[in-house]
Protein backbone atom coordinates (compact mmCIF):
# COMPACT_ATOMS: atom_id res chain seq x y z
CA UNK A 1 0.00 0.00 0.00
CA UNK A 2 1.28 3.62 -0.94
CA UNK A 3 1.22 5.53 2.54
CA UNK A 4 0.93 9.23 2.09
CA UNK A 5 2.58 11.02 4.93
CA UNK A 6 1.94 15.01 5.21
CA UNK A 7 4.33 17.08 7.45
CA UNK A 8 4.56 20.34 5.26
CA UNK A 9 2.67 22.37 7.82
CA UNK A 10 4.83 25.82 9.04
CA UNK A 11 3.56 25.33 12.43
CA UNK A 12 3.47 28.80 13.54
CA UNK A 13 1.28 27.67 16.78
CA UNK A 14 4.19 25.78 17.87
CA UNK A 15 6.41 28.74 18.94
CA UNK A 16 8.89 29.51 20.64
CA UNK A 17 9.89 25.82 20.00
CA UNK A 18 11.27 25.60 16.21
CA UNK A 19 12.15 22.22 15.60
CA UNK A 20 9.58 20.86 13.02
CA UNK A 21 6.92 19.05 15.34
CA UNK A 22 7.27 15.52 14.15
CA UNK A 23 10.71 15.56 14.61
CA UNK A 24 10.89 16.08 18.28
CA UNK A 25 12.51 13.18 20.22
CA UNK A 26 10.18 11.18 22.58
CA UNK A 27 11.64 8.22 24.20
CA UNK A 28 14.83 8.33 21.98
CA UNK A 29 13.79 8.88 18.50
CA UNK A 30 11.65 11.22 16.59
CA UNK A 31 7.59 11.03 16.74
CA UNK A 32 7.88 10.59 13.03
CA UNK A 33 10.12 7.27 13.44
CA UNK A 34 7.05 6.44 16.13
CA UNK A 35 4.46 6.78 12.85
CA UNK A 36 6.46 4.91 10.56
CA UNK A 37 6.87 1.64 13.14
CA UNK A 38 3.38 1.87 13.74
CA UNK A 39 1.65 1.99 10.04
CA UNK A 40 4.35 -1.08 9.72
CA UNK A 41 6.86 1.30 7.27
CA UNK A 42 8.71 -2.16 6.42
CA UNK A 43 5.64 -3.71 4.20
CA UNK A 44 4.51 -0.40 2.94
CA UNK A 45 5.53 2.68 0.15
CA UNK A 46 6.36 5.30 2.29
CA UNK A 47 6.14 8.98 1.02
CA UNK A 48 6.36 12.31 3.07
CA UNK A 49 5.85 15.48 2.07
CA UNK A 50 7.20 18.34 4.03
CA UNK A 51 8.21 22.08 3.52
CA UNK A 52 11.35 22.93 2.09
CA UNK A 53 13.01 24.32 5.24
CA UNK A 54 12.35 21.07 6.73
CA UNK A 55 13.22 18.29 4.25
CA UNK A 56 16.81 18.11 5.09
CA UNK A 57 15.56 17.58 8.54
CA UNK A 58 13.62 14.51 8.06
CA UNK A 59 16.14 12.88 5.66
CA UNK A 60 19.09 13.10 8.31
CA UNK A 61 16.37 11.82 11.29
CA UNK A 62 15.31 8.97 8.79
CA UNK A 63 18.82 8.07 7.50
CA UNK A 64 18.89 4.73 5.46
CA UNK A 65 15.31 4.43 4.90
CA UNK A 66 13.38 3.98 1.87
CA UNK A 67 11.31 6.38 2.05
CA UNK A 68 10.35 8.82 -1.12
CA UNK A 69 9.81 12.93 -0.42
CA UNK A 70 8.14 15.63 -1.87
CA UNK A 71 8.28 19.30 -0.90
CA UNK A 72 5.40 21.41 -0.79
CA UNK A 73 6.84 24.44 -1.66
CA UNK A 74 3.84 26.95 -0.84
CA UNK A 75 1.91 25.71 3.06
CA UNK A 76 -1.24 25.27 1.27
CA UNK A 77 -2.60 22.82 3.19
CA UNK A 78 -3.40 19.28 2.98
CA UNK A 79 -4.77 19.69 -0.98
CA UNK A 80 -1.77 21.25 -1.87
CA UNK A 81 0.99 18.64 -0.19
CA UNK A 82 -1.40 15.97 -1.82
CA UNK A 83 -0.82 17.77 -5.38
CA UNK A 84 2.52 18.34 -4.74
CA UNK A 85 3.04 14.86 -3.89
CA UNK A 86 1.76 13.52 -7.41
CA UNK A 87 5.43 13.42 -8.96
CA UNK A 88 6.39 10.65 -6.16
CA UNK A 89 3.16 8.52 -6.46
CA UNK A 90 1.37 5.59 -8.52
CA UNK A 91 -1.05 7.31 -9.30
CA UNK A 92 -3.17 4.08 -10.03
CA UNK A 93 -2.62 2.85 -7.27
CA UNK A 94 -4.07 3.09 -3.40
CA UNK A 95 -3.39 5.54 -0.73
CA UNK A 96 -3.66 6.25 2.45
CA UNK A 97 -3.43 9.02 3.62
CA UNK A 98 -2.30 10.45 6.97
CA UNK A 99 -1.49 13.45 9.21
CA UNK A 100 1.93 13.60 10.72
CA UNK A 101 0.32 16.11 13.30
CA UNK A 102 -2.51 13.71 14.59
CA UNK A 103 -1.91 10.66 16.26
CA UNK A 104 -3.50 8.18 17.17
CA UNK A 105 -2.87 4.89 19.26
CA UNK A 106 -0.53 2.37 17.78
CA UNK A 107 -3.51 -0.31 17.09
CA UNK A 108 -5.92 2.07 15.24
CA UNK A 109 -3.12 2.07 12.12
CA UNK A 110 -3.13 -1.78 11.99
CA UNK A 111 -6.83 -1.88 12.15
CA UNK A 112 -7.38 0.75 9.22
CA UNK A 113 -5.25 -1.57 7.32
CA UNK A 114 -6.45 -4.63 8.14
CA UNK A 115 -10.03 -3.03 7.09
CA UNK A 116 -8.99 -1.68 3.61
CA UNK A 117 -7.65 -5.54 2.93
CA UNK A 118 -11.29 -6.52 3.24
CA UNK A 119 -12.51 -4.51 0.52
CA UNK A 120 -9.60 -2.42 -1.15
CA UNK A 121 -12.43 -1.25 -3.65
CA UNK A 122 -13.63 1.34 -1.62
CA UNK A 123 -12.47 4.48 0.11
CA UNK A 124 -12.50 4.11 3.79
CA UNK A 125 -12.39 7.07 6.40
CA UNK A 126 -11.45 6.96 9.88
CA UNK A 127 -13.67 8.52 12.52
CA UNK A 128 -14.29 8.57 16.45
CA UNK A 129 -18.01 9.10 18.12
CA UNK A 130 -17.22 12.09 20.27
CA UNK A 131 -20.09 13.04 22.58
CA UNK A 132 -19.16 16.82 23.38
CA UNK A 133 -19.08 19.17 20.22
CA UNK A 134 -15.40 20.37 19.12
CA UNK A 135 -13.91 21.95 16.06
CA UNK A 136 -13.14 20.27 13.13
CA UNK A 137 -14.85 17.88 10.13
CA UNK A 138 -18.15 15.88 10.65
CA UNK A 139 -19.15 12.85 8.78
CA UNK A 140 -22.60 12.99 6.85
CA UNK A 141 -23.98 9.59 6.45
CA UNK A 142 -26.61 8.06 3.82
CA UNK A 143 -26.95 4.34 5.69
CA UNK A 144 -23.71 3.39 6.27
CA UNK A 145 -22.57 5.55 3.56
CA UNK A 146 -20.39 8.72 3.88
CA UNK A 147 -21.69 10.93 1.21
CA UNK A 148 -20.15 14.09 2.67
CA UNK A 149 -17.73 16.19 5.24
CA UNK A 150 -19.40 19.09 7.09
CA UNK A 151 -16.42 21.41 8.48
CA UNK A 152 -17.30 23.21 12.01
CA UNK A 153 -20.79 22.70 11.78
CA UNK A 154 -21.54 23.73 15.39
CA UNK A 155 -23.12 22.03 18.25
CA UNK A 156 -26.00 22.31 17.06
CA UNK A 157 -25.99 21.64 13.22
CA UNK A 158 -23.75 18.47 13.29
CA UNK A 159 -24.92 16.06 11.25
CA UNK A 160 -23.92 13.12 13.03
CA UNK A 161 -21.47 12.85 16.22
CA UNK A 162 -19.07 11.05 13.55
CA UNK A 163 -15.46 13.78 13.83
CA UNK A 164 -13.43 12.88 10.76
CA UNK A 165 -9.84 11.58 11.43
CA UNK A 166 -7.30 12.01 9.10
CA UNK A 167 -6.81 8.95 8.28
CA UNK A 168 -8.20 8.63 4.62
CA UNK A 169 -8.04 5.29 1.98
CA UNK A 170 -8.75 6.20 -1.69
CA UNK A 171 -8.60 3.14 -4.16
CA UNK A 172 -6.70 5.39 -6.76
CA UNK A 173 -4.46 8.28 -5.96
CA UNK A 174 -5.48 9.96 -9.35
CA UNK A 175 -9.27 10.41 -8.62
CA UNK A 176 -8.92 11.59 -5.79
CA UNK A 177 -6.42 13.77 -6.99
CA UNK A 178 -8.43 15.36 -9.51
CA UNK A 179 -11.17 16.23 -7.18
CA UNK A 180 -8.65 18.16 -5.00
CA UNK A 181 -8.11 20.01 -8.19
CA UNK A 182 -11.32 21.02 -9.60
CA UNK A 183 -12.56 22.13 -5.55
CA UNK A 184 -13.32 25.52 -5.64
CA UNK A 185 -13.97 27.60 -1.92
CA UNK A 186 -12.38 30.82 -0.79
CA UNK A 187 -11.79 29.23 2.52
CA UNK A 188 -8.65 27.27 3.54
CA UNK A 189 -10.40 24.18 3.28
CA UNK A 190 -9.70 22.35 -0.70
CA UNK A 191 -8.83 19.12 0.79
CA UNK A 192 -12.07 18.92 3.07
CA UNK A 193 -14.42 20.38 -0.45
CA UNK A 194 -12.33 18.12 -3.15
CA UNK A 195 -13.28 15.20 -0.37
CA UNK A 196 -16.76 16.11 -0.22
CA UNK A 197 -17.28 16.23 -3.87
CA UNK A 198 -15.94 13.02 -3.98
CA UNK A 199 -17.91 11.24 -1.62
CA UNK A 200 -20.81 13.24 -3.55
CA UNK A 201 -20.29 11.10 -6.37
CA UNK A 202 -18.17 7.88 -5.22
CA UNK A 203 -19.03 7.85 -1.34
CA UNK A 204 -16.81 5.75 0.88
CA UNK A 205 -16.94 3.25 4.03
CA UNK A 206 -16.50 4.76 7.70
CA UNK A 207 -14.17 3.11 10.23
CA UNK A 208 -14.70 4.50 13.79
CA UNK A 209 -11.96 3.62 16.13
CA UNK A 210 -11.44 4.09 19.70
CA UNK A 211 -8.14 5.21 22.00
CA UNK A 212 -6.46 8.35 22.70
CA UNK A 213 -5.94 11.18 19.63
CA UNK A 214 -3.32 13.96 19.77
CA UNK A 215 -3.29 16.86 17.73
CA UNK A 216 -0.07 18.70 17.91
CA UNK A 217 -0.83 22.39 17.33
CA UNK A 218 1.44 23.90 20.24
CA UNK A 219 4.43 22.77 21.97
CA UNK A 220 2.97 21.51 25.06
CA UNK A 221 1.14 18.70 22.57
CA UNK A 222 4.35 17.09 22.49
CA UNK A 223 4.05 15.96 26.55
CA UNK A 224 0.76 14.63 25.11
CA UNK A 225 2.36 12.43 22.69
CA UNK A 226 4.86 11.59 25.13
CA UNK A 227 2.55 10.04 27.39
CA UNK A 228 0.64 7.98 24.67
CA UNK A 229 4.37 6.97 23.74
CA UNK A 230 5.12 5.83 27.25
CA UNK A 231 1.29 4.27 28.03
CA UNK A 232 1.80 1.70 24.92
Amino acid sequence: MQILIIAGGGGKRMKPLTTHKSLYQVLGKPLVSHLLTNINSDENKIFIVTSPSSLVDFQTALPGSNIKFAVQEVPNGMAGAMIAAESILDLNDSILVISAAKLQEPGVYKLVQDEIKKNPKVALLATRKIEKYKDGGYLKLEGDKVVAIIEKPGADNMPSPYYKLILDYFPKANEFIKYLKSAKTEKDDVYEVGLSNYLRDIGANKIVVEGTHISIKHGYNILDAMEMALSN
